[in-house]
């Protein structure tokens, strides 16, 4: 018991992103709309120039007729959702299918902020509709730690399970993953000594990917694999840091 309440205290006290991202995950890509350094690099100072945002601006229909179709779908306007998310901390990992499933299972990851921030409030609205349109009698309120989580089936019949952890939202394809992303003591991805935040990163593990896959990729594929050079790695990372005025 004591082990678990220094593990927790220990968690609480150096949440990060990754704090919440089981050790398992074969693909984790993240995305800092809240880097501190973003704004002072060529890329951003390019975004921001008068000739690049009139040139953006020549999209603005085509992006307009894509949000107003994908709002059609889900049935609520998006557009201030991704406004607020692309201030935040954001990241999403893959890892091994559901029994039930082929595809990986997903776990959504945001630093959205408390009480009434931005963000936080749009991610609220959003997880009340998802619930609203949940299958009938699947919404559950269940008790993970110290906190409130709720789980159901949505429409199309998938699972899905939220908590809000201090400013953290995490979402996951069901509760048991959602319980292995909020327990402390469940192994997790382990952060390089010294790495620093990044504006994106992509990580992938190797090793992760054929524990997940390995029964499903054929002899073909593995040559292939090992042909461009995959085979021998363990894992391999992306990153964009901003370096004083440079990306």
């Amino acid at each position: 018991l004591a082990a678990f309440v220094g593990s927790a205290a220990a968690f609480a006290a150096e949440r990060t992103l990754s704090s919440y991202v089981p050790a398992n995950a074969w693909l984790v890509v993240s995305y800092d709309g809240a880097h501190p350094g973003f704004a002072d690099t060529p890329l951003a100072r390019f975004l921001a120039e008068p000739e690049v945002q009139d040139a953006l601006k020549q999209w603005q229909p085509l992006l307009d007729k894509a949000f107003a179709e994908a709002n059609r779908d889900a049935g609520f306007d998006a557009t201030p959702v991704l406004r607020a998310a692309s201030g935040c901390e954001m990241a999403l990992a893959f890892l091994a299918p559901l029994p039930e499933n082929d595809h990986p299972a997903g776990l959504f990851l945001a630093r959205v902020g408390a009480g009434e921030a931005a963000a936080r409030q749009h991610a609220e609205k959003l997880m009340k509709l998802m619930v609203g349109k949940a299958k009938p009698d699947t919404v559950r309120q269940v008790q993970i730690g110290e906190l409130q989580a709720t789980c159901f089936i949505e429409d199309g019949g998938a699972p899905s399970a939220f908590a809000f952890d201090g400013q953290f939202f995490v979402h996951a394809e069901g509760e048991e993953l959602l319980r292995r992303a909020l327990d402390p003591a469940a192994p997790k991805m382990a952060a390089r000594p010294g790495e620093e935040r990044a504006v994106f990163r992509i990580r992938y593990d190797h090793p992760a990917m054929l524990e997940a896959f390995g029964a499903k990729v054929g002899p073909e594929a593995k040559r292939v694999l090992d042909a461009i050079g995959v085979g021998g790695v363990a894992a391999a990372e992306l990153s964009l840091l901003p370096r004083g005025k440079r990306l």
